[in-house]
């Protein structure tokens, strides 16, 4: 199973500039991407090590938008946060009703919730809803 944590990631917060020079273009505080109207390529996004053109200010916008989350989650330990999320998962089974103390309906199967299939694919299609928007 793989938590998609992409729509996670905070978009960026986009500031119009003031700066005399830049008319019309827009940067971030303090993650230092930066969207300028450029040349005949369009509307430049740029930041320290990655840039791309983009047609409008919007969709230049949005590259440095994905940019920024791809940066962010190539940071973190994807095994580690999925692990982290299955057990979280399984310790609320564990204290519900149905699952309290790993007991029903486990409890004269001789194994635990996250050894049997149905258990573990009906955990992953729920985790797999993880920040979906509603």
């Amino acid at each position: 199973m793989t938590v998609d944590l992409t729509r996670l990631v905070k978009p960026l917060v986009w500031r119009n500039s003031h700066f005399m020079k830049w008319n019309g273009d827009y940067h971030t505080v303090p993650t230092g991407y930066t969207v300028r109207c450029a040349d005949e390529n369009g509307w430049k996004w740029k930041t320290a090590g990655g840039f791309g053109y983009a047609h409008s200010p919007e969709a230049a916008q949005a590259a440095a938008n994905a940019d920024h989350a791809a940066r962010v989650l190539a940071a973190l330990d994807q095994e580690k946060i999925t692990a982290l999320v299955e057990a979280a998962y399984l310790a609320g089974f564990n204290s519900s009703g149905e699952g309290y103390n790993g007991e029903y309906p486990f409890g004269d199967s001789g194994c635990t919730p996250d050894q049997r299939a149905d258990w573990i694919e009906r955990r992953d299609a729920t985790l797999s809803k993880l920040g979906a928007q509603p």
